[in-house]
């Protein structure tokens, strides 16, 4: 078992609590990219130890709260614990909104990189 790989996040990294919205974030009609969808495991569950970031899932914070947008802080450390890729495979009834986002990725290649937000071992 090899253990995971540390990096340090790169600028202020916007993420959301939505499946729909990162996928509509992601996807991209530029065949020469490569459609990916980071998944992070977020801890906020001590004062000692509290996430890097910020939630804006209000109007007092975002034009936008429906996206339930996470902001996470340059520096914050997270571990990489795998890489997946798979072909979308999607033909269920979705509400209207949704329909034309699975239809859009349904049959194309996803990469997943699976990360863990924790602090660094040498901090």
């Amino acid at each position: 078992m090899s253990l995971p790989g540390y990096i340090m996040m790169k600028g202020n990294t916007s993420t959301s609590e939505s499946l729909t919205v990162a996928l509509n974030f992601a996807k991209t009609a530029n065949p020469a990219k490569i459609l990916t969808l980071f998944v992070t495991v977020i801890h906020n569950y001590s004062e000692k130890r509290p996430y890097n970031g910020f939630r804006m899932n209000q109007l007092h914070y975002s034009a936008h709260p429906e996206e339930r947008e996470l902001l996470i802080m340059e520096g914050a450390a997270v571990a990489v614990l795998g890489i997946d890729e798979f072909v979308v495979d999607n033909k269920q009834a979705h509400s209207e909104e949704e329909q034309e986002l699975w239809d859009n990725i349904n049959g194309k290649s996803i990469t997943v990189v699976y990360l863990f937000h924790t602090t660094h071992p040498g901090q």
